[in-house]
Order: structure tokens, then C-alpha cells, then sequence
């Protein structure tokens, strides 16, 4: 069973944005019986990771969470959350699992909530991914591929799940007590255009803060969007799993 701990993470010691403090605010409504852990420079060693060091030298704070998120959950288990992800219900239905996750609804998979016990096997395999590469490659530059697109191609390769176009609003169940879930659940929020179809069911609101992103992936956002209007949803959806699919697997090597 997963413990009830909240994992966040807040480096380079900036004021917290009033949105971010709602969202906080939110887990202590809906959960307030978790221990909630906040994790910073001042309780993180960061000679756990050569990527994480990098990441956090150069000042990439999302790409330090990245791999902080992943390591604290293999650590002690619990449940992380993304500062900018607001809790409409409890999450202690979903701790009876061995790991959770949900969809986006962009054909990748969400991990702005992560769930999972300690030493999970997913988690660590995640993890293996992190201590195999580094951050700054040749020339200076950056390692930027997200981590839903690393756990992705993981999922994709070693847990079969292979058309997630075709899965992300459904309940899936996958090896070692894994449960992804609809991406209304976790994920209501469209990231392109920023519509929120929540339901009954929705425990959670990703409201896609964006903070890492670079002029060139705001540029990409807006492609995005108009491929989906040219082609319609369906058609990018497979479009984007089959491309996820590919870089996943030179990335996942």
C-alpha cells in the first residue's frame, strides 16, 4: 500500500505563486492526514545524480524535478504532485495500488501525479534511466526530452503499452500492480487551449504552469494546436503516439 505522503519540490528559492499556494492549500483540504514533504535545496543531497546536478547548476528547475520526483517516491514511497496541480477529492482511494498514474490527453502519459511504494519497479526503472545520462551533452547543450516523454517510451517498450491514442481515457492495468488512469481524472485541463473538461470523476487539476517552457516550446505549442485543427484530435493523437514511440526508443536505450 502506498503511504500518505505528499512529495513536492520547490529549488531556486522564488516566491511562490499565488497559485501555486492555492493549489498547496488544496492537498491540506483534501488530504489532511498526509504528511506533506517539501523538497529543496537545503534536504536534497544532489550528489545522488550527475543529471540532477547538472539540471540544477544551469538553473533547469524543472528538469531537477524530474528526477528528484522519481527519487524521493523510489526512497519512501507516497504520492508526488506538481506544484501547480489542484486537488478537487482525496487520494486515498488510489493508494490501495501498488503505483498510479494518469493520461494527458495528448497521447503521452501524465506525471504530475505519481503514486507509487517504495522501490516500485517502474520507478526505478526510471531511475536507471536518469543515472545512465547526463544533462549537459556535447557541445552544452541540453538533455530537454520531459519525463512523460521517458516514461512513456518505458511503458510503451516493457509494460506493453503500446497505443496509448487509443487508451488514454480508459482504466488500464499493467505488471506489478500498476493503474493508469483516464486522463480526466488527474489531467482535465487541455495544455494547448486550456479548457477544462472536468467531471464527477476528476480528483485533480494539472493546470500546466509551464514555467521550464522555452520560447521554442511555446512556438511548438502553437504548431500543435494548429495540426490538431487542421487534422483533427484523432489523427494527431495516433500521429503524436507513433512519433513518441520512436524517440522513446532511442532515448529509453
Amino acid at each position: 500500500m502506498i503511504p500518505k505522503i505528499i512529495h513536492y519540490c520547490w529549488f531556486g528559492r522564488q516566491e511562490k505563486s499565488k497559485l501555486i499556494q492555492e493549489c498547496i492549500a488544496s492537498w491540506k483540504i483534501m488530504c489532511p492526514e498526509y504528511d506533506i514533504i517539501e523538497w529543496n535545496e537545503d534536504n536534497f543531497d544532489f550528489s545522488a545524480n550527475k543529471f540532477a546536478l547538472e539540471a540544477y547548476q544551469t538553473k533547469k528547475w524543472a528538469f531537477v524535478v524530474d528526477f528528484v520526483r522519481v527519487y524521493v517516491i523510489n526512497e519512501f514511497g507516497g504520492v508526488y504532485l506538481d506544484t501547480d496541480v489542484e486537488l478537487l477529492k482525496p487520494l486515498t482511494p488510489y493508494l490501495e495500488h501498488n503505483a498510479f498514474l494518469g493520461f494527458e490527453d495528448n497521447a503521452l502519459i501524465s506525471t504530475a501525479v505519481i503514486g507509487a511504494e517504495k522501490n516500485h519497479p517502474l520507478i526505478k526503472r526510471v531511475l536507471e534511466y536518469y543515472s545512465k545520462n547526463s544533462f549537459i551533452k556535447e557541445r552544452g547543450k541540453y538533455s530537454m526530452i520531459p519525463n512523460t516523454v521517458i516514461i512513456s517510451g518505458i511503458l510503451n517498450r516493457e509494460y506493453g503499452l503500446t497505443n496509448i491514442s487509443e487508451s488514454f481515457d480508459k482504466h488500464i492495468q499493467l505488471k506489478s500492480g500498476l493503474n493508469i488512469y483516464p486522463w480526466f481524472i488527474f489531467s482535465p485541463k487541455n495544455h494547448m487551449t486550456g479548457k477544462i473538461t472536468r467531471n464527477i470523476n476528476s480528483v485533480s487539476i494539472h493546470h500546466f504552469n509551464g514555467s521550464w517552457f522555452t520560447l521554442k516550446h511555446r512556438v511548438l505549442k502553437k504548431v500543435i494546436s494548429a495540426m490538431v485543427f487542421l487534422i483533427g484530435k484523432n489523427k494527431y493523437l495516433i500521429l503524436r503516439s507513433k512519433i513518441n514511440a520512436t524517440t522513446c526508443r532511442k532515448i529509453n536505450k
